[in-house]
């Protein structure tokens, strides 16, 4: 599982760029955090049309009769980026408003995708770029720690999408194989998701 960053991002703000600076004389480091494009983000439930443009987006097995996948798809503009931009570290944040059933933890998979908008139905399972996935666990006390926040590093998943080209697309599911079924509510709204950005 990954460990939760523990330093706070900037809040608010669609994109911030700050120059780090570098305590060894190399290059300096700048950081920037790009919102996720809300009218590009969306979720698809297995077999269903997506949705689109909503208040939250769902990743997990309905635990209800636990046969019903949902998948989660965020959306970010790299084109802030300087085009010489080297990546040194990638985050994502997430504002969890619940998990269901309740207290129970989910373990998720996030993967680097492409997904032409509109998102489709087919993207549910449109092939995965590359080998590097992110795994990680949305725990119930997650909800309670910096307010709902929880921050997932995703460099090697932004270096390869940087290598393509302008836009860093992802897929939020529950992790592969034999796994307790649960959902997790991601805000699209008050709270957006954001992916921060450290270069050079």
């Amino acid at each position: 599982m990954w460990k939760k960053l523990s330093a706070v991002f900037a809040v608010l703000l669609a994109v911030t760029l700050t120059g780090c600076g570098s305590s060894n004389n190399g290059p300096t480091v700048f950081t920037t955090q790009i919102t996720s494009s809300a009218t590009v983000d969306g979720y698809i439930v297995n077999g269903t049309p997506p949705f689109l443009g909503t208040a939250s987006v769902f990743a997990g097995i309905d635990p209800i009769g636990g046969a019903t996948e949902t998948r989660a798809f965020l959306d970010f503009d790299l084109t802030s980026l300087p085009p010489n931009a080297a990546i040194d570290f990638a985050a994502l944040r997430l504002y969890i408003n619940s998990i269901q059933p309740g207290g129970a933890s989910v373990p998720i998979r996030i993967e680097l995708v492409e997904f032409p908008p509109p998102l489709i139905t087919s993207d549910f399972n449109t092939p995965a770029i590359g080998t590097a996935v992110v795994l990680d666990t949305i725990r119930p006390i997650d909800l309670g720690i910096n307010g709902g926040y929880i921050d997932i590093p995703v460099t090697p998943l932004v270096r390869t999408a940087w290598s393509r080209g302008n836009f860093f697309q992802v897929r939020i599911m529950e992790d592969l194989g034999p796994v307790l079924p649960g959902i997790i509510e991601i805000n699209e709204t008050n709270f957006p998701p954001k992916l921060r950005v450290d270069f050079f």
